[in-house]
């Protein structure tokens, strides 16, 4: 009957999210498994309207893991890359870096410095990692990962 009442949500609600396609448990399951192996998951989120560009991408357990705020990308580029960025960054806090908002950081993308600044995802205080254009400025889309930095709403898709 669950199975049922989700796959009527689904098509309800026309999403493609892993929650509404498998369910809250074997979700739940796979961020536990990913906790365990790795320390930490993370959602991708496109189509978020509380979030620049609609691009939530964010990591969750790090603070519990690491001692470090969680980080999130809003930014609509190739999630290839936006993937290989954020394991880097991962990758560091596991090694120990602890980044901070303001400071210029090379090396997580080859070419670039990059910088954090301070955000709200979901109620959360988290690392927004900004990505600059081919010149690293700040200039067009590029513009609004430094929109809705306060997004302290709840997302109803996860209320379900």
């Amino acid at each position: 009957m669950a199975k049922e009442k989700q796959e009527k949500h689904n098509r309800h609600h026309n999403c493609e999210c892993l929650t509404c396609k498998l369910g809250k448990e074997a979700v739940a399951k796979m961020e536990a498994e990913s906790i365990e192996k790795y320390g930490w998951y993370a959602h991708y989120v496109f189509g978020d309207k509380m979030c620049p560009s609609g691009v939530n991408i964010h990591t969750h357990y790090l603070g519990e893991s690491f001692g470090h705020k969680d980080i999130q990308l809003c930014i609509n580029i190739d999630p290839t890359l936006l993937h290989f960025v954020i394991v880097n960054v991962v990758d560091g806090i596991r090694k120990g870096i602890k980044y901070e908002p303001g400071k210029m950081y090379a090396g997580l993308v080859d070419g670039f410095k990059l910088e954090f600044i301070d955000a709200i995802e979901n109620g959360r205080k988290v690392l927004r990692l900004l990505i600059p254009d081919e010149k690293g400025k700040y200039t067009g889309p590029y513009a609004e990962q430094l929109t809705k930095l306060n997004n302290a709403d709840v997302h109803p898709i996860h209320l379900n």
